[in-house]
């Protein structure tokens, strides 16, 4: 004998909520923001919306890249090493990593191959590893020089019917 349908309302909206979760966290759903850090203000022009293509999406991401990266390193300039770190893992888990990663292999393969280390491990690390400020200057300044060069591959590509 089966339950009446109000008996089963709480397993179905739990279900319901498990799927829009894993959806949510696939970056499938209409993800409205990627924000690096709850913490950080984040510019409104870095957010997807749901009618984006995975392209804007990507374009959108990498251009919040730079002004991220440098808001790390102001961070790391005042003596905020923890904040910085955990920014810096951000702008790769939350603006790189994913949608904006596989963009980029494809149109820039070379690019993606310098820009997806530098901002996983190698900026972040710098930043645990107390280097100097000038240091951490010039990773950030590569970061902003690759995240730009990147898009610039996905318009030429755009343009260029890939």
């Amino acid at each position: 004998m089966t339950a009446p349908n109000w008996q089963r309302l709480p397993l179905t909206l739990a279900v319901t909520a498990a799927a829009l979760i894993s959806l949510l966290a696939a970056g499938c759903g209409g993800s409205t923001s990627s924000s690096p850090s709850a913490g950080s203000s984040h510019s409104s022009e870095s957010a997807s919306s749901s009618g984006d293509t995975a392209r804007e999406t990507a374009e959108k991401r990498l251009e919040a890249i730079g002004p991220q990266l440098t808001k790390v390193l102001t961070m790391y300039k005042a003596g905020n090493k923890q904040q910085a770190y955990t920014m810096a893992k951000s702008v790769s888990t939350n603006l790189y990593e994913g949608t904006t990663e596989g963009i980029v292999s494809k149109a820039d393969p070379a690019g993606e191959r310098q820009i997806d280390p530098l901002l996983a491990s190698t900026i972040p690390a710098a930043i645990s590893n107390g280097e100097s400020a000038s240091q951490v200057a010039v990773l950030i300044h590569q970061g902003q020089t690759l995240a730009s060069s990147c898009l610039d591959a996905i318009h030429k590509s755009e343009a260029s019917g890939g």
